[in-house]
């Protein structure tokens, strides 16, 4: 999470996200569940704790990622296979941080009462209905609208404006991806379910389980026409994106050269 979160957030405000991380996750936290003052105070404490080995531990992971991922980016002609594999180093970066969670995750959620416990799903299903509400309804028009801005905005944040080229790679994607809105709120519906059932025994161990389940392998839920439609998705855009990135000029080559070194060196001063 704190990885996604940085790279999304690339440039000067990386350092303050990263050291203000506390702040966002009790924002997020707030959002979900009231915690009494003995839950805050295990919270705060364990988040101080993961921050600290985070920053110890993974944060020189970062780095070398993005090194390495630099010098991939500087290859003359990309791959989706090439896209494909700095997708498995990040997610596996990302993993090392699920797994060091779960269990304080798990011990902080056995504690929740009835209420919390009641709140939390709430929560979390007014959330897929809102996200069905705002996608499932949408005109396939606006849907592929939605799509082609998303991308286009997404890839000027990293190599700056786009060649009229790049526009029509984008927008060609766009038309060529699968709708995704009600599958994944069929996806998400089954994983609260899931949840629910480990929330109400209110046991670590059985909460424990469902994490390592169903939080460090979330694809273990998939259906099957989730799953194909997905990987569909994705090969799309890891074309995509080698496409885009082949087809970069010298400017937006030097734009993008610059994001990662800038992103390598708070990385760096941040351990």
């Amino acid at each position: 999470m704190l990885l996604l979160m940085l790279l999304v957030t690339a440039g000067c405000t990386t350092k303050i996200a990263y050291n203000y991380a506390h702040w966002w996750a009790n924002w997020a936290v707030d959002d979900y569940i009231d915690l009494d003052r003995e839950q805050k105070a295990f919270f705060k404490s364990e988040f101080r704790q993961l921050h600290q080995w985070h920053r110890e531990t993974q944060l020189p992971l970062y780095v070398e990622f993005l090194e390495q991922l630099r010098t991939t980016l500087s290859e003359q002609q990309l791959t989706a296979d090439s896209i494909h594999k700095q997708a498995l180093a990040t997610q596996q970066l990302m993993e090392h941080s699920k797994k060091k969670v779960t269990p304080a995750l798990a011990q902080l959620l056995s504690s929740l009462s009835a209420k919390q416990a009641d709140k939390l799903l709430k929560t979390l299903a007014r959330e897929t209905e809102k996200y069905l509400e705002e996608n499932t309804y949408k005109t396939e028009e606006k849907r592929h609208k939605a799509r082609r801005k998303a991308m286009t905005r997404f890839i000027k944040k990293w190599i700056g404006p786009l060649s009229r080229e790049q526009k029509q790679l984008i927008e060609e994607w766009a038309q060529a991806m699968h709708p995704m809105a009600q599958l994944d709120a069929d996806q998400q519906m089954l994983w609260q379910q899931k949840f629910a059932d480990a929330l109400a025994g209110a046991q670590q161990a059985d909460i424990q389980i469902f994490l390592d389940r169903y939080l460090l392998d979330d694809e273990s839920l998939w259906q099957a026409e989730y799953r194909e439609q997905t990987e569909k998705n994705r090969r799309a855009t890891r074309q995509l994106l080698a496409n885009l990135l082949n087809s970069r000029s010298d400017k937006q080559r030097r734009k993008l050269d610059k994001k990662l070194n800038n992103l390598i060196e708070d990385f760096t001063q941040l351990q």
